[in-house]
């Protein structure tokens, strides 16, 4: 909408051809969807309804974690709700600080598992000059040569020391500092990086 517009992030369980199919089929729900997508609850626990619809013929249990987070410009207030996915960061550059968007004690369960889930909503801020950093666990899942996963420890550090910079740098040198621990080991799972910067400047065309 003119004012209001959505993040949607979600990983599925597994890397075969019916994981690729299934997120075609999430692709098609979020758009489906779409009228709704002001209100991140109800979005989100009607996503789940219906991801859970689709895979109740399947053998083998499935589900996708996901995360969604809807700003509205005119109130400057974003409702976010989770389905088992780590929530994104906020780097809040006037006061140095990054920290993990909380998330409602009563967790949603990842999509596909329970099609009655309720999924809480938040809200958070809208503060010019803040940026909120989306990502999926392959990031922090990554493993070096001794097994040791890169954690969200060596994560935190990565976007602390580069706070001040600018979002696309700051991927650039969160996807460095990955490729710097795991060296020439190859990665089983996907790396996925969002930024979103919360601005008061007009869009340069």
């Amino acid at each position: 909408d003119n004012d209001c517009a959505g993040v949607f992030i979600a990983d599925v369980l597994g890397h075969s051809i019916r994981s690729a199919l299934l997120t075609g089929v999430l692709r098609s729900l979020i758009l489906q969807l779409q009228p709704s997508a002001r209100n991140a609850s109800f979005y989100m626990k009607e996503m789940n309804r219906q991801f859970a619809e689709i895979l109740q013929p399947l053998p083998d249990p499935v589900f996708a974690t996901a995360f969604y987070w809807v700003a509205d410009t005119t109130s400057r207030i974003a409702t976010y709700a989770c389905a088992g996915h780590p929530p994104p960061y906020l780097l809040t550059r006037d006061r140095s600080r990054v920290a993990r968007l909380p998330i409602p004690t009563l967790k949603g369960a990842a999509l596909g598992l329970l099609s009655d889930q309720e999924y809480p909503g938040e809200t958070v801020r809208l503060v010019d000059g803040h940026t909120f950093v989306f990502f999926t666990d392959g990031v922090f899942e990554c493993r070096n040569a001794e097994g040791e996963e890169f954690g969200f420890t060596r994560l935190e550090k990565v976007l602390q020391a580069n706070i001040y910079r600018k979002s696309p740098e700051i991927l650039e040198a969160v996807m460095q500092s990955l490729a710097e621990f795991c060296g020439e080991i190859p990665q089983e799972d996907d790396i996925c990086l969002v930024a979103v910067d919360v601005t008061t400047k007009r869009r340069e065309d």
